[in-house]
């Protein structure tokens, strides 16, 4: 397992931090601990934390991935610029219905835009 899961309960929302050696299949694999969080807490909005990772997968996979978010997660992804890989994947969330965005700055930005939605 190449993340941590955790319930941040002062400000209402789950948090995914993933290791630098983390993949698409991690990705994966979090979504069904963050599925079974969020029916535990009630929380549906999720800070995703992808800045120390250095590859995630093939295109294919990467699409698969976007394609699975449950549209009644809301994603804060914080990452680096120039990062396509996961771009893509905010593409095809979004293209499917999925509340998410991709946060290049603070911590504080993308936690303000999820207190908002």
């Amino acid at each position: 397992m190449r993340y941590q899961a955790a319930v941040d309960p002062k400000k209402q929302f789950l948090r995914l931090t993933f290791t630098e050696d983390a993949t698409v299949e991690d990705w994966r694999e979090s979504l069904f601990t963050l599925l079974h969080l969020s029916q535990e807490t009630g929380f549906r909005h999720v800070l995703v934390d992808v800045r120390r990772q250095k590859a995630s997968g093939d295109v294919v996979d990467l699409f698969r991935f976007g394609a699975s978010i449950p549209v009644r997660i809301a994603c804060a992804v914080m990452t680096q610029p120039g990062r396509g890989d996961h771009e893509l994947v905010e593409s095809v969330a979004l293209n499917r219905g999925v509340t998410a965005k991709l946060f290049f700055e603070s911590e504080e930005e993308a936690i303000r835009w999820l207190e908002r939605i």
